[in-house]
């Protein structure tokens, strides 16, 4: 698929694609040419034959070949190698709206498939039953997202691919089947003769799957199809290429610093205001993303943590911070953070952490000692479903992992450091 991107960057192709038209003469020609004692000829008649679409389908089915039994079974095997193919005479449109917009407001890619031909045009995805397949407004999302990206293709202003992001779904019954229907089954479907169908991609940058469109400047959009050939020279000469119009976005301002930038979700942050030390969780996330304030305590809550790390001349020591024993999960302790939101999570003076036992040099640190904030979370829905035992009552599970958002932080998020000694002005 890289190589095709390439090709496809380099051609800079811009007008959609329709099946070359070829008098029946040509066709009957091309038939015959199947025959060819040269390779080379036989390839060109092959190709040429896919680029008539539909009309070389009904050519190949009659099989008009003069007698010439090899020219036959090539032009047999050809038709049944068409036949497997997706969207062979189909044209596609996009259309976005709105076509001008600021990083964070969303917007809707229309994908229109349709079929002028009077052969069944087969589609990579379902057409039908759709609303079984995807069950809830999140995996309408997610399936529509999956069906079209993997033929739009999308360059940002500095002319570089952006690729399909899909945050973390495990725990959610309804995007896993979503999801797994469309990697496991390789759904397709049959598109009438003269008929159309339309995905609209909602959310297309905004979503829960989506495309990153955090830098202002234009965005081009396209939909851009090779057939699978067993032949990779014929994938590389774009043989029966399918391409719509392209259409382009314009952003007109960016995300802000620091956001969206990286693979971490969540910072934390170390400052210092006065004798106070605050920890600071801030959401670095493009989109909203949960995080867990179940610190301390015992069962589930010790998936959430706070740690300090202190560097001396003496070493290194990470100590976990002691909490009074919370008990059970407190769920409306998993808040929601907007994108650079923050929240206080610990405020503690150096006499307080120095009570700590392996923080006893923080109370006469030697000159150049640093201390460093660290926040871990390791629960969130799908470590919560590894944890259900099979007896437990579903339902109430189900009730219980509403409470915890969708997106939630887990991993280490590490403060930088700040010197102890000498004390800040």
């Amino acid at each position: 698929m890289l190589t095709v991107i390439m090709i496809f960057s380099l051609l800079g192709l811009q007008q959609e694609s329709q099946p070359v038209e070829l008098a029946p003469a040509k066709l009957q020609a091309l038939l015959e040419q199947l025959g060819d004692p040269q390779f080379e000829r036989r390839q060109q008649a092959v190709e040429q034959l896919y680029a008539a679409g539909p009309a070389a389908l009904q050519a190949l089915e009659q099989l008009p070949v003069s007698g010439d039994y090899e020219a036959a079974l090539r032009a047999r095997r050809l038709l049944e190698r068409i036949q497997k193919l997706y969207l062979v005479g189909a044209t596609v449109e996009l259309a976005v709206r709105p076509a001008t917009a600021a990083w964070d407001q969303p917007i809707t890619l229309v994908v229109t498939f349709r079929n002028p031909t009077s052969h069944p045009v087969l589609l990579p995805f379902f057409t039908t039953d759709r609303q079984v397949l995807d069950q809830n407004p999140l995996a309408v999302q997610v399936g529509n997202m999956l069906d079209a990206l993997d033929f739009v293709q999308v360059s940002g202003p500095d002319g570089q691919p952006r690729e399909l992001i899909v945050d973390e779904y495990g725990g959610t019954a309804a995007i896993e089947q979503a999801i797994e229907a469309r990697a496991y089954t390789a759904p397709t479907s049959t598109l009438p003769p003269g008929s159309e169908f339309t995905l609209e991609l909602q959310e297309f940058n905004r979503g829960f799957a989506r495309v990153r469109m955090l830098q202002a400047g234009r965005y081009t959009l396209q939909f851009l199809y090779v057939p699978e050939w067993d032949d990779p020279q014929m994938v590389e000469r774009l043989v029966g290429l399918i391409r719509s119009a392209a259409v382009t976005v314009e952003i007109t301002s960016s995300a802000p610093a620091g956001l969206g930038q990286g693979s971490d979700m969540i910072a934390c942050e170390l400052r210092r205001k006065a004798e106070q030390w605050e920890v600071v969780l801030v959401n670095r996330y493009d989109r909203p993303c949960g995080v867990n304030l179940n610190l301390g305590g015992s069962g589930l809550t010790k998936h959430a943590r706070l740690s300090w790390e202190v560097e001396s001349s003496a070493g290194q020591q990470r100590v976990t911070q002691p909490f009074p024993d919370a008990g059970a999960v407190q769920w409306d302790q998993f808040q929601l953070l907007a994108p650079l939101e923050e929240k206080v999570i610990f405020r503690t003076t150096l006499a307080d952490l120095a009570q700590i036992p392996g923080l006893e040099l923080l109370s006469q640190p030697p000159a150049g000692t640093t201390l460093r904030a660290v926040y871990s979370n390791h629960l969130n829905r799908s470590q919560f479903h590894r944890l259900l035992n099979p007896e437990d009552n579903m339902e109430e599970v189900e009730r219980i992992i509403q409470k915890i958002p969708l997106v939630t932080f887990v991993g280490l998020a590490e403060s930088v450091p700040l010197t102890v000694n000498p004390p800040l002005p």
